[in-house]
């Protein structure tokens, strides 16, 4: 550690000398991306953007000294930044956070490639389709995926009732809400039949393997959206079971899946009759994505 960084932030500081000051100690602590952590640690204490704090690297900390050290204080408690701005990029959209939401992740994006990817082929793009995303959460997936298809509406469904008051709000920042809604209820249930693609990111970690997850994921992302039962599969279990009810023949499902579940998952499906089963890859090689067409009911 450079000299002094043991010491706290002081109003004294420039912001520029607050800037490595925190990225070291984050470097310290094995963070990876210090430097860009700092910087957005900074930005969110201060309340500016980049291009401000450039232009006044040499102005002092003054009172954001105390909101700075407690911001850092998180992180270094494991805290995801994500959590500590309450905010995450999704897709190129802007997501707020809260305790009852998972934070969506980059890897999570391959989803929603997968079913534009999809509905390209099969030239469904510019027709008014109708999406369900069960276990919504901020509404990442199903509000990613209106962004890109101006024609088609959704529903999210989330056990969590704030988790769902997030993503009617996300909705709203994002001028979105006019053609989603978000609803509190468990999975399926209530839910209509004749959706066009039900996508899904579920809980998929098997209960045993909770206590092993990273401290970022297990003591900040809520257990019951990590939580996939004995053996991870239980909720694809029930919503493959019970798809047909609610999908049309030939409408699409797609979820994503941990490392390792894809071949379950595909059997799974398999079983229910779906067809045209296929995976796709997320950047890190991982087969991340599971989709089918649903048969003739």
């Amino acid at each position: 550690m450079a000299s002094g960084t043991s010491k706290g932030l002081t109003p004294e500081m420039t912001l520029a000398a607050a800037h490595s000051h925190v990225a070291e100690r984050l470097l310290t602590a094995d963070i990876d991306e210090s430097r860009l952590e700092a910087r957005l640690l900074l930005m969110a204490a201060l309340e500016m953007d980049h291009a401000a704090l450039i232009l006044r690297e040499r102005t002092a900390l003054g009172h954001a000294a105390s909101r700075l050290e407690a911001f850092l204080s998180r992180r270094l408690a494991h805290e995801p930044i994500s959590r500590i701005l309450g905010r995450r990029e999704f897709y190129g959209l802007s997501f707020s956070l809260n305790p009852e939401t998972l934070d969506p992740r980059p890897d999570t994006e391959t989803l929603v490639d997968a079913v534009l990817a999809h509905l390209a082929t099969e030239r469904q793009s510019s027709v008014p389709l109708k999406l369900l995303d069960i276990g919504t959460g901020t509404g990442a997936i199903l509000l990613a995926l209106l962004s890109r298809l101006p024609l088609a509406r959704g529903v999210g469904v989330d056990i969590a009732p704030a988790a769902v008051e997030a993503a009617r709000a996300n909705a709203e920042a994002l001028e979105l809400s006019a053609r989603a809604e978000f609803r509190t209820g468990d999975l399926l249930e209530d839910v209509e039949a004749g959706f066009d693609v039900l996508v899904s990111n579920p809980p998929y970690v098997p209960t045993r393997d909770l206590a092993g997850l990273d401290p970022e994921v297990r003591l900040f992302d809520p257990a019951r959206a990590l939580d996939g039962g004995v053996d991870g599969l239980i909720f694809y279990r029930h919503v493959i079971g019970q798809a047909a009810h609610h999908v049309r023949a030939g409408g699409l499902i797609a979820f994503e899946v941990g490392a390792g579940q894809a071949r379950d998952v595909e059997s799974l499906m398999e079983k229910a009759g779906i067809q045209s089963i296929r995976t796709r890859f997320d950047l890190g090689g991982i087969e991340r994505v599971v989709m089918g067409i649903l048969p003739p009911h």
